[in-house]
């Protein structure tokens, strides 16, 4: 079909919405159910219309399955995800679908669209983030509406998510934002007992700091968090703070902010304590962690020095003393500084280049929440790259996986001839592309079993 021009449009946010279907129950005052609305422009009929449509598809479908309700609402030009984070409340978040509009030569257009560009599993691991990390910043939408009322709950979300959203690039999310993992650093069973001595001390000497962690170049190495919290403050950390607060140097160099007798330096702290030792720190963020069952509030403080981070959760009732920063710095900057020459220096030996691999792989630990992927690597080999119709086609075997009961194993070959394999083993999920267009399934069986046993070999897998 000929044409003169083509206009195309990629994914992105159509509307974000989080209602409560408890309010607004009497005709006429359906608007009361809105807790925010994205775009806030949009007019009041339309937004009432959409959040009834999403109410009454949810309470349709719990007819027929009351323990799980509706999730997602395909239509040609949008993709609506639905979840329910606590009690009666709702969030919802719809995308547009991309197309391509092209104008004939006779001035009519034909538009195409591209339903399997967005993804259901995505977009919902998606929303579940978004809801996660309002949580970890501002606390549950329940427990804000029980101690500060609904005026105070419905301002704390729209001034979060007016500016979160923005962060968000829909064009980009892949199956690593399904898993949400963290990448934990391998150091062997002396190093992993003096780190965690290392975080006991420092809690023993500092009452006031109940949970902490440490990171060694953006990886984890150990946590008195609940897995679930460190999950989202480990991506809260990687791709918030930590690039906002890089240095320019590499270990061993000292920033300005620095002594040449002790290189620590706070990322966050309170801004009328930390005089005198760090001017660059941002204000330390109060943060809504789950202890003992009870979500509690912190003070997160964050202190580096060389290439390891620590991370603090102070009290905030009552707030940490004024000489609480000073004495972190004296006593723990030059240990920390030594700690992580140590373990730079295991790291470098245990560091394997995998320039030569004629694969990239993709694992998750279901039971630690631990991930370890070469996906988007760039030392991997330029001999093969993972596109994103590579990256479609792990989404949909990863869900067929979801759909059988039991261990199971699939393998695929794509039109580029390139073989994706994938597994599910032991609440473990494994991921591997490979650029072997002559090989037979027997070949790539083999190359499996090869990869497991050099990049895995302390994995436990079910054949």
């Amino acid at each position: 079909m000929a044409g003169t021009s083509v206009i195309s449009r990629g994914s992105g946010l159509q509307s974000f919405f989080v209602y409560n279907d408890s309010y607004g129950t009497r005709e006429g005052t359906e608007d009361e159910k809105i807790m925010l609305y994205i775009p806030q422009e949009e007019d009041i009929d339309s937004q009432i219309k959409k959040v009834g449509l999403c109410e009454a598809l949810v309470q349709f479908t719990s007819t027929f399955n009351p323990s799980t309700s509706c999730e997602f609402l395909h239509t040609q030009k949008s993709r609506q995800v639905f979840f329910n984070p606590e009690g009666r409340f709702f969030m919802a978040m719809a995308v547009n679908i991309p197309y391509n509009q092209r104008v004939l030569k006779d001035g009519k257009c034909a538009v195409e669209y591209f339903e399997e560009e967005v993804q259901d599993g995505i977009l919902h691991a998606v929303l579940k983030q978004a809801y996660s990390m309002f949580k970890l910043f501002n606390g549950s939408f329940s427990g804000i509406l029980e101690k500060t009322g609904l005026n105070a709950l419905k301002e704390k979300l729209h001034f979060f998510y007016s500016r979160y959203l923005q962060t968000l690039n829909f064009s980009h999310f892949d199956i690593l934002d399904i898993y949400h993992g963290i990448t934990f650093l391998p150091v062997d069973h002396s190093m992993f007992l003096r780190v965690q001595s290392f975080l006991n001390l420092i809690e023993t000497s500092f009452p006031s700091i109940i949970h902490s962690c440490i990171l060694y170049n953006d990886q984890l190495l150990w946590t008195s968090l609940e897995l679930n919290d460190m999950r989202i403050l480990f991506k809260y950390l990687t791709t918030s703070l930590f690039p906002t607060t890089a240095d320019s140097g590499s270990e061993g160099k000292l920033s300005n902010t620095q002594s040449p007798t002790n290189p620590g330096k706070f990322l966050t702290a309170s801004y009328e304590n930390i005089e005198g030792l760090n001017s660059s720190a941002k204000r330390a963020p109060r943060l809504f962690i789950s202890t003992n069952g009870e979500l509690k509030d912190y003070f997160l403080i964050v202190y580096k020095s060389l290439n390891a981070v620590v991370c603090l959760l102070v009290n905030t009732h009552p707030p940490p003393p004024a000489d609480f920063y000073l004495k972190i710095h004296s006593v723990i900057g030059m240990q920390l500084a030594h700690l992580s020459h140590k373990i730079g220096e295991q790291v470098s030996k245990f560091q394997i280049s995998q320039s030569d691999h004629q694969y990239r792989f993709l694992y998750f630990n279901q039971m630690n929440l631990a991930i370890k992927t070469t996906i988007h690597s760039k030392k991997s080999s330029p001999i093969i790259s993972v596109t994103n119709d590579m990256m479609k086609l792990i989404v949909d075997i990863r869900s067929d996986l979801n759909r059988m009961p039991g261990d199971r194993e699939m393998i695929m070959k794509n039109l580029s001839d390139c073989w994706i394999v994938g597994r599910r083993s032991n609440k473990k999920e494994f991921f591997v592309v490979l650029n072997q267009k002559n090989a037979s399934l027997v070949d790539i069986n083999e190359e499996v079993k090869k990869l497991m046993s050099t990049s895995f070999n302390n994995v436990f897998f079910i054949d």
